[in-house]
């Protein structure tokens, strides 16, 4: 049987015990991995002497990648059509990119205020 014969099992709902069998598992590691990586992103925040913009540039170049990618894995554990898990990569790669960015240009944001003195 072909990954296409599975898929088209799948989807047409001959094949339950197969979709339970990867739905359960691939929950569980997209908690871990997804709650990982929102924890590791939300240890950047703990610094106290974030640049100004750091907030919003984050917002955009992170946390979003991040939710949309959640999304389509989710979708993909749904549905198991190839094109979530694909969406699901491209935010990922995106995620890496923004992250890499974020670094990059985090020199180069006007410092924002002490949060230590607050």
């Amino acid at each position: 049987m072909s990954a296409e014969d599975l898929e088209r099992a799948c989807v047409e709902g001959r094949s339950l015990a197969f979709r339970i069998i990867i739905f359960l598992p691939g929950l569980a590691l997209a908690c871990c991995f997804y709650g990982f990586v929102f924890f590791v992103i939300g240890i950047g925040f703990m610094n106290p002497k974030l640049p100004q913009y750091y907030a919003v540039v984050s917002l955009f170049a992170q946390f979003l990648p991040l939710l949309i990618s959640a999304g389509s894995f989710v979708a993909w554990l749904v549905t198991l059509r190839a094109r979530w898990l694909k969406w699901c990569l491209l935010w990922l790669m995106l995620l890496g990119a923004g992250t890499y960015g974020l670094q990059s240009i985090q020199s180069h944001l006007p410092a924002g205020p002490d949060r230590e003195k607050a």
